[in-house]
């Protein structure tokens, strides 16, 4: 009962009141109950504190990045520039080394030396003006105009340069001053080449001096290092002072020091100057970043703000599909190497500039340009450094262009570029030549000089085409046109130029199938000695005769072996055929005859190549030193550096080497002494016009001359009359070749000539 009673008692405060879900409603998070509204408070905290670290963490990222950028865009403007000073510097002074060569072969009179000097000027721009000192004493100048005040100016005894001078005479070294004021005015570097002769009693004295005055604004301006600024750097280009070690500054776009800078160093032949790049207004920018931070928290409180109103919608989900469309949309119609337009967005764009052109009664040029020479560069250097010297390029030709063209890439190495609203077709030759001006230019990528050029094939509407495709196709034609004619060129297309892409085909197809059908022949043009009169070796040189299309000249064919890489299967094959024919001769008794054989460039940048060619030998049974390799100027002279190592390899093996069409590419005359070449071959067309006595006589005289002072052999090509004879026998080279001996014969109807000569003890070609 009392039981009862305190129960009764208690119940109605046992009993909690009832509780409204809606107003008390609670939720955990990290163990504590928290409402609604205050989980959304705190979340929206928590994402605004997450996306203020990830923004700073992205611009640090961001701002890093931009920064090794700025740098290594700085690092290369510098490493290229100092390149182009360097290239300039060496090339200019390579001058001397002719003027030293036709001042000792003509005994210290140079009488062609106004005539040789005014030639060479305008092939080196940095050159001013060339000078020869006898004694020391400026006496001839080319130009004159200018440069009267330099005449019987004494180098020796001038204060302010005896001692370079006295140096180069006592070191027989070239030697180049400056830079200082001019006697004659101006600023400018003089280089110095002291020329020693003999005298009768075969001792050596000191003639005088070849000199080349470099302008110090033609050397800059000839370098490209102008154009810095326009691509925003500041540069200082300085040198110790001889004596006393304080900076000079030799050009500068700056009063000021650079901090900071990248710094490329010149070699000059007496000394080192310094080359200092830096980013105009120095690295990075300290407002920008504060710039940047401030939106950063500004937008990490717009998304804590975002977050608070909108929780539950998937933000982040929407951000990541409209970027991922973006992405693919840009995909579709652009390159992804280097960011131009690809096929589909190219069409577009040439079909828009016609339907403009429709309306506006004007004209489109459709312009296809292929790398000359990037198969080649691909194939030797590396995939990636291909890739690297597309986007250089595309880079070049985008410069070139107005904001109006469209720049686009195919694949490989061709881009095709749009231009609308053509007026005349002048118009276009003149951008023609402008971009293989462009293309001409050596690009250095990751350290090594490359030379691509570049050929181009213009189609024009409504002449050529009315619609993309056609216009395109044309053009492709036309391109192949201006390869065949000698490439760095460019063609209109012409409606004839469809047979001949026709052929072109027929010709790369059955090229492929040539040597297993045994189409392909090696004959051999006949070498004759200048001393003996005989034959004592020959060039073996490759022939075509298709059972399809006929003979087919090595002109057409050969070039197109090169593109497609056939050329050296074909080039080994014509190696192993030369040393067997060479073993043929030897075993019928002729043991003095040697063999030439020319190597394509594709050839000479096999690693392995000194391993195939020891091959062949063995093989054939044959001494090396009878065997000859023929290379080009350009092939050695494009990567200097493995050149000379290659060819120490080559002749490790006991071949000879001989650098073919001397005196026609762009030789650097300095490192010619570097090179183990055992002979020069001089180019049929300074041959041609040679014995009238011309300036093409005076430059083959003179190339005499230096081989001779570099103890090489000199062969002469082109020898067609009895006056050719004589005069290359009177110059002193010591072999010939040309059709006043033969053509080119197989290696039998050769055999034939060397038992008839052995048959007749005088000499057959003495006495022309």
């Amino acid at each position: 009962m009392g039981k009862r009673q305190m129960n009764d008692r208690s119940t109605p405060a046992a009993i909690p009141a009832p509780v409204e879900p809606r107003r008390v409603a609670r939720r955990a998070l990290f163990g504590i109950s928290i409402s609604d509204g205050q989980r959304v408070l705190l979340l929206s905290i928590l994402a605004f504190l997450f996306m203020a670290a990830a923004n700073l963490a992205v611009l640090y990222a961001i701002e890093r990045s931009r920064l090794d950028e700025e740098r290594s865009a700085a690092r290369y403007a510098a490493l290229d520039a100092a390149a182009d000073i360097q290239m300039q510097i060496t090339q200019s002074l390579s001058t001397l080394h002719l003027l030293s060569a036709l001042v000792r072969e003509s005994s210290g009179l140079a009488p062609n030396f106004e005539r040789v000097a005014g030639q060479m000027l305008p092939s080196f721009p940095a050159v001013s003006a060339l000078q020869l000192a006898p004694g020391g004493v400026i006496q001839r100048v080319v130009p004159m105009i200018g440069h009267e005040r330099a005449v019987g100016h004494d180098l020796l005894r001038d204060p302010s340069r005896e001692n370079e001078a006295h140096k180069a005479v006592r070191t027989r070294q070239m030697t180049l001053a400056g830079p200082f004021t001019l006697i004659q005015g101006g600023t400018g570097m003089v280089g110095r080449m002291p020329i020693f002769l003999r005298d009768e009693f075969g001792d050596d004295f000191f003639w005088g001096f070849a000199t080349a005055l470099l302008r110090v604004e033609d050397l800059m301006r000839a370098a490209g290092i102008e154009q810095l600024p326009d691509s925003g750097y500041d540069y200082r280009l300085t040198r110790p002072m001889p004596g006393n070690g304080e900076e000079q500054v030799i050009a500068a776009s700056i009063g000021t020091r650079i901090l900071g800078g990248e710094v490329q160093h010149v070699f000059v032949p007496n000394g080192e100057w310094t080359l200092t790049v830096g980013r105009r207004g120095g690295w990075g920018s300290p407002l920008l970043i504060v710039f940047e931070v401030a939106v950063s928290v500004f937008v990490a409180g717009l998304v804590a703000g975002l977050t608070y109103l909108l929780l539950s919608q998937p933000l982040v989900l929407r951000r990541e599909v409209r970027l991922r469309t973006t992405e693919l949309e840009f995909q579709a119609s652009h390159d992804t190497l280097t960011g131009l337009a690809n096929r589909t967005l190219l069409c577009d764009r040439a079909e828009q500039a016609i339907r403009h052109a429709k309306r506006t009664r004007s004209g489109v040029a459709l312009l296809l340009v292929d790398l000359d020479r990037f198969k080649t560069i691909n194939d030797s250097l590396g995939h990636s450094i291909g890739d690297d010297l597309l986007v250089t390029v595309s880079r070049r030709l985008g410069a070139t262009l107005r904001e109006s063209d469209t720049l686009s890439r195919l694949g490989g190495d061709e881009f095709v570029i749009v231009m609308p609203d053509v007026r005349h077709e002048s118009d276009v030759a003149a951008v023609c030549e402008k971009l293989i001006q462009c293309l001409g230019q050596p690009t250095k990528v990751r350290g090594a000089v490359v030379y691509t050029g570049g050929s181009i094939g213009v189609a024009m509407y409504p002449r050529d085409g009315e619609d993309a495709e056609t216009l395109l196709r044309n053009a492709d034609a036309a391109m192949y046109t201006a390869k065949e004619s000698g490439r760095g060129r460019f063609h209109f297309y012409e409606s004839a130029l469809n047979d001949r892409m026709m052929r072109r085909l027929s010709i790369e197809a059955g090229l492929r199938e040539a040597l297993e059908r045994e189409e392909l022949e090696v004959h051999y043009q006949p070498k004759v000695s200048t001393r003996t009169g005989r034959i004592e070796g020959a060039e073996a040189l490759l022939r075509w005769r298709s059972a399809d299309m006929g003979y087919i000249s090595p002109a057409e064919f050969v070039p197109m072996a090169e593109e497609t890489g056939l050329i050296v299967e074909i080039g080994e094959w014509v190696l192993g055929q030369a040393c067997r024919q060479l073993r043929a001769w030897h075993d019928a008794g002729y043991a003095e005859m040697t063999v030439a054989v020319n190597l394509s460039a594709l050839q000479f940048r096999q690693r392995d190549l000194a391993r195939r060619v020891e091959k062949a030998i063995g093989e054939a049974g044959v001494p090396a030193s009878s065997v000859e390799l023929e290379l080009t100027e350009t092939m050695v002279m494009e990567n200097a550096a493995e050149a000379i190592e290659l060819l120490d390899a080559l002749r490790a093996l006991g071949v000879s080497l001989s650098l073919d069409d001397f005196g026609t590419g762009q030789s650097n005359l300095s490192y010619l002494k570097r090179f183990p070449i055992d002979s020069l071959k001089i180019d049929k067309s300074f041959i041609d016009d040679a014995p009238r006595q011309g300036d093409d006589a005076a430059i083959s005289r003179a190339v005499v001359a230096l081989a001779r002072s570099l103890n090489l052999r000199v062969v002469a090509e082109g020898v067609e009359t009895p006056a050719h004879w004589n005069f290359v026998c009177d110059i002193g080279c010591d072999e010939a070749q040309g059709f006043l001996f033969s053509k080119a014969i197989t290696g039998d109807t050769l055999g034939l000539l060397l038992a008839e000569q052995q048959a007749r003890p005088e000499a057959v070609w003495a006495n022309l």
